[in-house]
């Protein structure tokens, strides 16, 4: 069985650069610091998943630590996930910690692309924190900002150069949106001969799904859509429509964001649940500069992203009644 473990570790060491000082390599860990705020990638061991050996990469960037009011950052860190692009903002409660976490699945067949992806993911996840003021965020959230430094370098005095790597996914979201209405109307076709109906319209493609224990239906929704942060992008949308209401809405969506780091091993952790006025959903935004550059690619993109809210789905559907049991109000 083959441990993809070193070759993940020493990629992300390649790809990224932050240096021997400051940087920690474990096992199936490292930690990199490229400049205030610090990132640390865990590698799990592999696991068989469907007909391959999978290997989860948990990625977390820790924001605020020493938070005093667990329900205020609860209700901040839902509110901030609803325009969340490609990592969840959650809250450890036991901890009293808020961070910025993602995960992915690296199989065979996906590793050439996957990781290339998530590289860029952990640039943004952490570059984009590293923009503002991190007094300022702790104190939104009711706690002191999470910088420890390096264990024996200290505190990096000068940023990496990729921290500037906001700027470039900005500027490719000004460009309209890279997936174009002939591609949304092939990929009705791929999946119907998958055996998923689904319909497009225009730069939209739209999903129904069944459950068997939320009691209702769900929807999957693909959309060119513009973020408030990246410009122009792929906007994808799991409603669970059908889902019992929480008594802790935004305990429940954290809890959906916190288990599924390490216990959805079928798929790729981008984006983030929330709760708004219409329920329980799931978002996930792809920024221009992330959608592939061939028509087949950006159609296998739609593809692979419907499947992943699909097993996203079947896996709510597992552990939603847990969920709410856990986080009904006085737990």
């Amino acid at each position: 069985m083959s441990d993809l473990a070193p070759e993940l570790l020493n990629w992300f060491d390649d790809h990224l650069r932050p240096g021997d000082e400051y940087r920690v390599r474990e096992a199936r860990a490292w930690t990199r610091w490229p400049h205030r705020f610090r990132q640390r990638v865990e590698v799990g061991e592999p696991q068989f998943d469907r007909d391959a050996m999978a290997t989860r990469v948990v990625v977390t960037t820790p924001l605020v630590t020493a938070i005093r009011d667990v329900d205020a950052a609860l209700e901040l860190a839902v509110g901030s996930n609803r325009v969340a692009s490609l990592s969840a903002i959650v809250v450890d409660e036991a901890a009293g910690t808020v961070g910025l976490a993602c995960a992915a699945s690296v199989r065979p067949l996906n590793k050439s692309w996957l990781v290339q992806t998530l590289g860029e993911v952990l640039k943004l996840q952490i570059a984009v924190p590293e923009m503002g003021d991190p007094e300022a965020l702790a104190e939104g959230f009711g706690g002191i900002p999470d910088l420890a430094p390096h264990p024996t370098s200290g505190p990096r005095p000068e940023p990496q150069p990729e921290m500037a790597v906001v700027e470039a996914y900005q500027q490719a979201g000004v460009e309209r949106g890279r997936i174009f209405h002939g591609i949304y109307a092939a990929a009705v076709g791929d999946l119907h001969s998958m055996g998923i109906p689904s319909t497009a319209n225009g730069t939209m493609l739209t999903i129904g799904a069944d459950t068997f224990n939320l009691g209702g239906p769900a929807r999957i929704t693909l959309e060119n859509a513009t973020h408030p942060g990246f410009g122009n992008g792929l906007l994808v949308v799991l409603r669970a429509d059908g889902a019992a209401p929480a008594a802790h809405p935004a305990r429940a969506a954290n809890e959906l964001n916190r288990r599924e780091l390490w216990d959805r091993i079928d798929g790729q952790t981008f984006g983030a649940w929330s709760y708004d006025e219409a329920g329980l959903g799931h978002l996930v935004f792809y920024p221009n500069r992330l959608i592939p550059g061939g028509e087949a690619e950006r159609r296998a993109r739609l593809i692979n992203c419907v499947l992943d809210e699909a097993r996203r789905l079947a896996w709510l559907d597992r552990v939603w009644a847990e969920v709410l049991a856990g986080t009904s109000a006085g737990s």
